[in-house]
């Protein structure tokens, strides 16, 4: 367990955050990276996993490794925004998101072409 209470620990980060600020580094692309990466994950598992439909689980593959990568750009090359527009970084990963979302609370999970594939053997 941790010696600091949780208010303590984000009090801590948001510190963070306004040093980098002040160094003029925008703190929402700190965050963008994680969210790229971590989207990028969970694309993919919705594609191995064929609950949704395997062209929209590529989308979001394709264009969350798409945010992680211009991301990563932009902290080694500040001017990367002058080739690239700042609204190419994240929109295709939120509307993946939106599209996700609106999949998922319509039309529900599939059944997994794994779990029909054992019923098939036995």
């Amino acid at each position: 367990m941790s010696t600091m209470p949780v208010g303590g620990v984000i009090w801590q980060t948001v510190h963070y955050l306004l040093g980098l600020e002040k160094l003029g580094f925008d703190a929402y692309y700190v965050g963008l990276l994680f969210w790229g990466l971590g989207a990028t994950v969970g694309s993919y598992l919705w594609f191995k996993s064929n609950y949704i439909p395997r062209a929209l689980a590529a989308f979001g593959v394709i264009y969350s490794a798409w945010c992680a990568a211009c991301t990563l750009v932009f902290y080694i090359f500040p001017d990367f925004p002058k080739v690239v527009n700042l609204w190419w970084f994240d929109s295709p990963m939120a509307v993946f998101e939106l599209v996700l979302s609106s999949w998922l609370l319509f039309k529900g999970l599939r059944p997994s072409g794994v779990a029909e594939s054992d019923k098939v053997r036995s």
